[in-house]
């Protein structure tokens, strides 16, 4: 899947930080057929630049206001 953010996902509403990860927040990632459920990317500062490890999504597609509070 996309871990880039596509336009108007909203990646960067919210943002976590700790040493070298970061959780950021795209409360409007589309996902699938799912318009707007919204999706979470883990991360990681590594040499120079930001690596994604992981994208998080709810697949029970109940939980869509979970990534706006990251």
């Amino acid at each position: 899947g996309d871990t880039s953010g596509m336009v108007n996902d909203s990646l960067g509403f919210s943002v976590s930080m700790s040493a070298e990860f970061a959780i950021v927040g795209a409360p409007k990632a589309d996902i699938g057929a799912n318009t707007n459920q919204g999706a979470a990317f883990i991360y990681r500062f590594i040499n120079t630049k930001w690596e994604v490890l992981a994208k998080l999504i709810d697949h029970k597609k109940i939980h869509y206001w979970c990534i706006w509070c990251i």
